[in-house]
């Protein structure tokens, strides 16, 4: 089986780390941050896109009223991380804004991280038969291109 709830997890532990090596990153370390803050940029890019390609609309159209309030709001976090990311993207490394960005982005995407493994991820489970979850995992892999079984 290709567990879907797997592969969004296994996304989130890489930003984390992504974030943590950042954060390791001497004050001073401007060409490793602003590479770090692309390949964070990048990541969060391409996963909020599966989501809202592949998974939203599934859950959207499962969900009742309170679980489709948890899309929505999941929805709307996607747009102010998408506003940070762009900011993030557009300035030099040097500017004092640069580095505070990636740390408020941070401090974003692991909120969301919280309430999507916390409230959102279980609802799926429970919602979706293994069959479907399957079938949702089959598709997050195609969307990155992996080859699935």
């Amino acid at each position: 089986m290709t567990d879907p709830i797997k592969l969004i997890k296994d996304d989130h532990r890489k930003v984390e780390a992504l974030f943590k090596k950042y954060e390791s990153c001497g004050d001073r370390a401007f060409k490793q941050k602003k590479l770090l803050g692309h390949e964070i940029s990048m990541l969060l890019t391409k996963h909020a896109q599966m989501e809202e390609e592949i998974v939203y609309p599934k859950l959207s159209e499962r969900f009742n009223k309170e679980g489709d309030k948890l899309v929505e709001e999941a929805y709307a976090e996607h747009e102010v991380a998408k506003q940070l990311i762009s900011h993030i993207e557009s300035l030099p490394p040097e500017d004092p804004q640069f580095h505070a960005k990636v740390i408020v982005l941070k401090e974003y995407i692991l909120h969301h991280v919280k309430e999507e493994e916390g409230e959102l991820l279980p609802k799926t489970k429970k919602e979706f038969s293994k069959e479907e979850l399957n079938e949702l995992g089959i598709q997050i892999e195609r969307f990155y291109g992996e080859k699935s079984e």
